[in-house]
Parts: structure tokens; C-alpha cells; sequence
């Protein structure tokens, strides 16, 4: 097994200097004050144009020029912006796993995917420097950082973290002093560390179904079309009303997709997750197939998935470890898409319109009550989202 690939693998960290921990990875000076040090496989695009510039951590799809790359969507996007707000406007289509930053008017600003897929996290140094970085476990190891004790603690203690391995962090909370995370539709402006909520903007207006549907499928379909020009796809596919939705988005092209189940401790193949999928792609004369759950995992890839994410869940492991063997089993890279967004976007915690909303009563909500920690958190997340309550989304 190879460590230099799998110890934080397509991570970066940036700040005021180059990290010379990890030898084989590589580095490039933004300006004189910012410097980005990355794992050799992960794509970086950088861009200039008159006194802007833009680098992109990651992958961008641009659903309406599906066969454009990343450094043809950056000059399209930077040259018909001139400032950070229209450059924004310029993502709201768009789909990947990326970290973008700019530089307008010598404003510079960091911000991600609308998913959060490639994940932001920033630390401040005891010298006052903004250190940015894909896991707080790689700014943990690169400044000797441990886990809060007296927080971790607490947090052990209430309904959520004590009774699943399912748990979450609400805003910006990490375990970590002065390590937060940032949040998706917020960027980060990198010259004094002040945090913006970017979305909405302006107020929410209404359109038609028809129109609403015929935006969404477009969106959809150049986004996959995008992903299959530009990769070697996978496609993980269940039952699930997200996985059809991306498959049928995907008809004009599906026969260059690899489509795969992949079961876990709770699923065999008797389970709808299985045998549906299967059922639909064999009425499309596709192939189906089956990624096998394993009972244990690789001691070394075990300390590697460890060390690379924040709180491991062991089951989680053993699904990446599947994953894994059987791409190495394939002998080729793959990307793989799935529906995790729509998961994400669900309304799971409804109250009545009337109900006043705080800190307190989300944490109740989400069975994080008990919290101070947890509190104080949803009550800072609560004064960035009253921009949504003002541009008519309900919170």
C-alpha cells in the first residue's frame, strides 16, 4: 500500500508559508502573503486577467458548456466579472468539488462548492496568520493541535452523539480552539478573516412549475453530460428517488457510465437497493454491479483513513476500504457520483410558521440539547441565515 497516495490524499493547506512536512507534495505562491501547498493529485488551475486572478482547488462543471475544462470555465467566469459579487453569480449554475480563490481590487476571498464537498476549515496562529485546509486534521498535524477534552466531553454526553455514530456539527464548530469550519454559502475574506454569507442575495421570486422543472432537468443533464466528458465515471446507484433522478438525467450518455451497488452491513441482495436498480439497468441493457461490503479493513489503510478525517466512523471505513479494493481490483481512477445532495437538502425538522426560532429550541429539534457549546453555535449560524428569512426562504 502506498502511504505518499493515501496520507491526505488531495488535501491542501494554505497560509503566509510553504508546509515542507509532506516532501512529495507541491506548492505555489498566490501573492507575497498567501501560499497553497497541495498533494500532487489534486488539480489546481490558476488564472490572471488585467488585475484579477482566480485558483481553483478541485473541479468545476459548468452545465452549459459541458465540454469546457476547469482553466476554460475560470477565463470565462473572470473575464466578465469584475468584482467578487458577479464573479458569485457566475457559480450559481455551476457544479464540482472545488475550492475558489479570488482576488478583486486586492480583496482576496475564499469560498467552496454550494454543496461543500471540498471542505474549507481555518485556523488562526498565535501569531494571528489565517491558515486554510481541506480537514482539521491536516492543520492538526501540521501545528501539534489535540482535540478539545472538555468539549468532546460535553458534546458525549447528549442524545445525538452518545446514541448514533451519525452525529454532526452545526455552523462553524469544530473540536479544535480557533480551528472552524466554513460553511457553504459563506466565503472567507482572507486579508482580515471576516466571514460573508453570499446567498441569497436578493430576494427569492417565484416561477412556474413548468419553468422550475424545465431550469432543474437542464441544470441536471449538463451537469452529468459535463462529468462524463470530463471523467471516467462511476455511478452509485440504489433505489432511492436521488440516484434515479441523476440516472434519468444521464439517458443521452448513460452507456459510457460504470453503474454499481455497494452493500453495507445492513443491506444484502434481496433489498429493494439492490434488486431495483438492478431491475432498471438490466430493462436498459446495462450491466449492474455489486460492491461488496468487507467485515474488516487493512490495518494500514485503516490508519491512513484515520488520520485523514476528522472523528472516523468505523463503519464508514470499512465502505471506503470496499471502494477501494474494487477500483484497485478494476485497475483505473474513477470519479463517482451518487445523490448525496438531495439527502442533504431534505426538511427533516419541521415546526409550525409561528414558532420563534433560536439556539436552544434547534438544538431540542436536532437532539443536541444540553449543549452550551451546541448552542452558541446554532445561535451565531442563526444570525448569518436571518439574510435567507429576509429573501423569503423559511429557516
Amino acid at each position: 500500500m502506498n502511504e505518499k497516495k493515501l496520507e491526505f490524499r488531495r488535501q491542501y493547506i494554505l497560509g503566509p508559508e510553504r508546509i515542507t512536512k509532506y516532501k512529495d507534495w507541491k506548492s505555489i505562491k498566490y501573492n507575497s502573503n498567501l501560499i497553497i501547498t497541495y498533494h500532487p493529485e489534486l488539480e489546481l488551475n490558476f488564472i490572471n486577467f488585467n488585475d484579477s486572478s482566480l485558483l481553483l482547488l478541485g473541479y468545476i462543471l459548468d452545465p452549459y458548456n459541458p465540454d469546457l475544462d476547469n482553466k476554460e470555465i475560470l477565463k470565462n467566469m473572470i473575464t466578465k466579472s469584475s468584482c467578487l459579487n458577479e464573479l458569485i453569480k457566475h457559480l450559481y449554475t455551476k457544479g464540482g468539488r472545488y475550492v475558489l480563490i479570488s482576488n478583486f481590487n486586492n480583496e482576496i476571498t475564499i469560498l467552496n462548492d454550494a454543496a461543500g464537498f471540498r471542505q474549507i476549515f481555518y485556523y488562526i496562529d498565535k501569531k494571528q496568520n489565517i491558515w486554510c485546509s481541506s480537514q482539521p486534521t491536516l492543520i492538526a498535524d501540521v501545528f501539534g493541535l489535540n482535540i478539545d477534552k472538555k468539549t468532546k466531553n460535553e458534546l458525549w454526553q447528549i442524545d445525538l452523539f452518545s446514541k448514533t455514530s451519525e452525529y454532526w456539527f452545526p455552523g462553524g464548530l469544530t473540536l479544535y480552539k480557533n480551528l472552524y469550519h466554513l460553511i457553504p454559502n459563506h466565503y472567507l475574506n482572507l486579508n482580515n478573516c471576516e466571514i460573508n454569507r453570499f446567498w441569497p442575495s436578493n430576494k427569492i421570486n417565484n416561477i412556474s412549475l413548468k419553468q422550475f422543472i424545465y431550469d432543474t432537468a437542464s441544470i441536471l443533464q449538463g451537469i452529468m453530460q459535463s462529468a462524463v466528458t470530463r471523467f471516467n465515471l462511476a455511478f452509485g446507484i440504489t433505489s432511492g428517488y436521488d440516484t434515479r433522478l441523476l440516472l434519468a438525467a444521464s439517458k443521452n450518455f448513460i452507456k459510457d457510465i460504470h453503474f454499481f451497488t455497494h452493500t453495507h452491513k445492513y443491506l444484502n441482495e434481496n433489498d429493494p437497493d439492490i434488486t431495483i436498480p438492478k431491475k432498471i439497468l438490466s430493462d436498459l441493457n446495462l450491466q449492474h454491479h455489486i460492491v461488496y461490503f468487507n467485515e474488516t479493513m487493512d490495518a494500514d489503510f485503516k490508519r491512513y483513513f484515520e488520520k485523514n478525517t476528522i472523528l472516523p466512523r468505523y463503519l464508514k471505513g470499512l465502505n471506503a476500504y470496499a471502494i477501494y479494493q474494487y477500483f484497485n481490483k478494476l485497475n483505473q481512477e474513477m470519479v463517482v457520483s451518487n445523490g448525496e445532495i438531495g439527502g442533504i437538502s431534505k426538511t427533516f425538522y419541521k415546526l409550525p410558521s409561528y414558532f420563534h426560532i433560536n439556539g436552544k429550541v434547534l438544538a431540542i429539534l436536532t437532539k443536541m440539547h444540553g449543549s452550551t457549546f451546541i448552542i452558541n453555535g446554532y445561535n451565531k449560524w442563526l444570525k448569518s441565515a436571518g439574510i435567507a428569512k429576509e429573501n423569503g426562504i423559511n429557516i
